[in-house]
């Protein structure tokens, strides 16, 4: 942690000393507050209120930027272990159009490479060397698992990868990626048999090996005109030799205001190669979709979907039919789930309006659903579930806003669950010279 401070430090002093003519500062601060009781038990309840605190700026000089996201969080009442607490989520150097063809960025930043995607403390550089072709690459180390400042062991904790991409066919997007993963698992205490001892049982302290993941993937998407859209997209776990994920979607646009849309999506557990959970079952499942929309204007629409997902070799399904409509100021809509994964019937209904001359935006919403966990059980019976939400926004200023939303909740194991959200908001952005 001294050492990202030091760093944060460092790289401010840089930018704050160098000549003011083209320099920008810009940024976020959120202050919020999050209210809410908690069941530990069927007979025990906590309350808490935790507040959090979002620092997100970015200072730049030229093509030469510097950029943090943090949060700062801690439990105000209720005492939860670990609080209170830091979160780095960005904390990177950008250097943007090196001789016109490169970017690189250094530090604490989210990869998204295809089948990489997450937090990574390393770097990563982006080449164009033809129009219309970049290649991405990255590596360093992984970061920890609560997001913390803290710097893990590069030698267990790793991520390094590739992805290109090309837009060279007319109307087509096209990318192949690879990515090589280590995180080494934090270790753990167990009672073992020890003759030695007293009462001939030790506790001792265990360490596995790095989880390891190296997969491969491509993903392609082609447009045709307006609202015509196709999309294709496989991933390989190369060190468990087995598909992952495949999937292939489409919308296509008929007579201007009616589009159709349809999804098949395969699906294999993701799991390290030599994880402690691959000596359970696993079995993929399928997911097959398809819908209808209906845009009687540019703000109403009316829409309906239907999906089942097949289990295994496809002996157990779930299906779910959603029926609605939406428009500018609100939508409501009806779910029926059926099979497997129990039965439920749904109804929602949400809404948004201005009002004081748009200074105020009032939310609300409502869900009442009627659910069977497992239909086929003898005497299984139907519960009842009832949710509801509300809330103000108030932007006296278009860099200032305040909000509040309160949620209800209730059904046959919480009786009464309420919570409270509040936060403000303030936007800033500076250009220091002209």
């Amino acid at each position: 942690m001294r050492r990202y401070t030091f760093v944060s430090v460092a790289l401010c002093a840089f930018f704050v000393s160098l000549p003011v003519r083209s320099q920008s500062v810009s940024g976020r601060l959120t202050t919020s507050f999050y209210a809410y009781q908690q069941y530990d038990s069927l007979e025990r309840k906590s309350y808490h209120l935790r507040g959090y605190q979002l620092a997100e700026f970015t200072v730049g000089e030229g093509n030469i930027s510097f950029t943090t996201y943090l949060q700062g969080s801690t439990d105000l009442a209720g005492g939860i272990e670990g609080e209170p607490r830091l979160r780095a989520y960005n904390l990177y150097l950008d250097v943007k159009r090196i001789a016109d063809v490169a970017d690189v960025r250094l530090g604490r930043q989210i990869v998204f490479a295809g089948v990489s995607r997450g937090p990574l403390d390393g770097l990563s550089l982006k080449l164009t060397p033809y129009h219309d072709v970049t290649v991405q690459a990255y590596g360093g180390m992984i970061t920890p698992t609560d997001g913390s400042l803290k710097l893990m062991k590069l030698k267990d904790n790793y991520l390094y990868g590739t992805q290109v991409t090309t837009g060279l066919i007319p109307s087509t997007r096209l990318s192949l990626s690879y990515m090589n993963l280590h995180r080494l698992p934090d270790p753990y205490l167990a009672v073992r048999v020890d003759t030695t001892a007293p009462g001939g049982f030790r506790q001792f302290e265990f360490q596995g090996v790095s989880d390891a993941e190296q997969l491969i993937g491509a993903d392609a998407s082609v447009t045709f005109g307006q609202g015509t859209f196709f999309y294709g997209r496989f991933e390989y776990d190369i060190n468990n030799a087995k598909p992952l994920w495949g999937q292939f979607s489409a919308t296509v646009q008929v007579a201007g205001k009616l589009s159709l849309l349809g999804n098949v999506t395969y699906r294999q557990q993701r799991l390290p190669y030599n994880s402690i959970f691959s000596v359970f079952d696993q079995r993929s499942n399928l997911e097959v979709s398809a819908g209808a929309g209906y845009n009687f204007t540019p703000a109403t629409q009316a829409f309906l979907r239907f999906g089942t997902v097949l289990y295994g070799s496809g002996e157990k399904a779930s299906s779910r039919v959603t029926a609605g409509a939406s428009a500018l100021f609100g939508s409501i809509s009806y779910t029926k789930d059926f099979g497997y994964a129990g039965e439920m019937d749904l109804i929602s209904a949400q809404g948004l309006y201005p009002v004081i001359e748009r200074l105020v935006l009032v939310t609300g919403g409502v869900s009442w659903g009627q659910y069977t966990l497992d239909p086929d059980a003898s005497g299984a019976q139907k519960e009842t579930v009832l949710t509801a939400l509300g809330g103000i926004r108030y932007q006296p200023l278009p860099a200032l806003s305040f909000d509040v939303q309160g949620q209800v909740l209730s059904n046959h194991v919480y009786l009464s669950d309420a919570r409270i959200f509040i936060r403000a908001s303030y936007w800033f952005f500076s250009k220091l010279g002209s």
